[in-house]
């Protein structure tokens, strides 16, 4: 059962969302790295709030033919490979310089549903040598999530949400603590989301918005577009 939050002091909205705990991709890695030393990055599909996930023969549509893409310092952008294990996608690289090192996957599904095309991304950034702040420029996901720096124990955590590399108001949040506890917020007035870690670990950060457009995929057409993009902070103390 989903927890009710106690644990964050927040400067936003509460949101009552019926997505806010549907399946999503997400992009597990370490949040540091080193010159020379090989970087594991792992892809995963299910519920995370649940500690669900699940296998990738049942991931939904081709969710598993997703492309995992790695943004460097020097803002070159490459594809990684993927291999697929029983419950997630596996790549790794080989960081070459210090600086920020910017993963990326975003995935239109080829199937609609009923009138709804649902987009699944993600992304993730690596920190090699000295901090830095993640530069919003290097995530290109149609709904990009970027968290500033200083991601300490009750020290405020801001989340710069873009959409098609403007911010959008209409953008709601999940934020999942480390012991599970799991809350949905409204965006502020710059579409971003604010909150203050009460403990040290990994938050999960996720992102909601429907663009209500017309198209066609796979033959089929839709009315709108479903996206929900994943992020993950770790907090130090």
């Amino acid at each position: 059962m989903i927890k009710s939050l106690t644990l964050f002091v927040v400067s936003l909205l509460l949101l009552n969302t019926g997505n806010a705990f549907a399946h999503a991709l997400w992009i597990e890695t370490a949040a540091t790295g080193k010159i020379g030393q090989k970087q594991q990055v792992a892809v995963y599909y299910g519920e995370y709030a649940e500690g669900e996930k699940d296998s990738v023969s049942h991931w939904y549509s081709d969710v598993k033919d997703v492309k995992l893409w790695l943004v460097g310092p020097d803002n070159k952008k490459v594809q990684l490979t993927t291999t697929a294990e029983a419950a997630r996608l596996v790549a790794d690289f080989t960081p070459a310089a210090n600086g920020i090192y910017t993963l990326l996957a975003d995935h239109p599904v080829k199937d609609v549903a009923r009138t709804t095309l649902y987009q699944f991304v993600s992304s993730a950034t690596v920190t090699v040598g000295t901090a830095a702040t993640p530069s919003v420029t290097a995530n290109t996901n149609s709904l990009s999530l970027t968290a500033r720096s200083g991601y300490k124990v009750d020290k405020p955590v801001t989340v710069d949400a873009l959409f098609k590399n403007k911010p959008n108001t209409d953008i709601t949040y999940s934020v999942v603590t480390p012991a599970g506890w799991s809350k949905s917020f409204k965006s502020d007035a710059n579409g971003n989301l604010t909150f203050t870690p009460a403990a040290a670990g990994v938050y999960y950060v996720e992102a909601f918005y429907t663009e209500k457009i017309t198209g066609e995929q796979n033959g089929k057409a839709y009315e709108s577009i479903w996206r929900g993009a994943t992020y993950l902070i770790t907090v130090t103390k």
